[in-house]
């Protein structure tokens, strides 16, 4: 849509500086309904940059693939939050977010951007880490990952932690195995996996800030779909809302 790179910083200048004076109740009198007060409106964290960091296979830290990319540069992420930390919102953490830092190229590259943000003083408060895992996933890899991380500076969130009920491996194949239910083993394995990351949470509790898990039930994961429809189970909850065994 834009023809050129200051169009584009212009246009991603005034979306930031809408979307966040809009939910903070400092927008337009036009945005808001009259006779209500909106006066205590506040976004704690906001994620100004989500999913910018290349995949493990790719060279250069920040994915290629999307139009900030084409239109401004590989320092987008950097001019999202100079404009966001210019609004002035001391009391709002401005967060980067993104996953699979499991992988040990990709956690470079996560950590590659976070670290040109701060290099830049551009602002930038804490680390999101989405933490979708599978059953197979690395935990050695993913203490490293905090490892590398903790070294920033800044604090970590874990955002949208889910363990499935799959294998990596499994997923790839697109396998639907459990579509009856889940046998009592896997949902052993997935405790297991969220016992152990939950120790390290709290090895790092001085770093993560919070840890926030995904999605209220089953039912509605977004893990029931991705490359191929199939019942996942990889929350906390079950598909009546009852807790499960983790």
């Amino acid at each position: 849509k834009f023809s050129s790179r200051d169009e584009t910083l212009a246009f991603m200048k005034e979306y930031i500086s809408k979307m966040i004076k809009h939910f903070e109740g400092d927008g337009d009198a036009s945005e808001y309904k009259t006779g209500v007060d909106y006066s205590d409106w506040h976004v704690d964290v906001w994620d100004v940059v989500n999913e910018a960091a290349a995949p493990g296979y790719q060279d250069g830290y920040v994915d290629r693939n999307g139009g900030w990319y084409d239109k401004i540069g590989s320092d987008y992420a950097t001019y999202a939050f100079r404009y966001a930390n210019d609004l002035g919102y001391d009391d709002v953490e401005l967060r980067y977010n993104d996953f699979g830092e499991f992988d040990v190229r990709k956690a470079d590259n996560i950590y590659g951007i976070a670290k040109n943000i701060i290099d830049a003083g551009a602002g930038l408060d804490s680390l999101g880490i989405q933490s979708h895992y599978t059953l197979d996933v690395s935990l050695d890899n993913i203490k490293s990952a905090f490892e590398k991380f903790a070294s920033l500076g800044i604090d970590i969130n874990v955002t949208e932690l889910d363990v499935s009920a799959y294998t990596q491996e499994q997923l790839n194949a697109k396998k639907a195995l459990y579509e009856t239910g889940v046998p009592k083993v896997v949902e052993y394995k997935q405790s297991e996996i969220l016992y152990e990351l939950f120790k390290m949470y709290k090895e790092y509790s001085d770093i993560i800030d919070r840890v926030t898990l995904w999605s209220a039930s089953d039912r509605l994961s977004f893990r029931n779909n991705g490359n191929f429809s199939h019942k996942d189970y990889a929350g906390i909850f079950d598909r009546n809302l009852q807790a499960k065994p983790q």
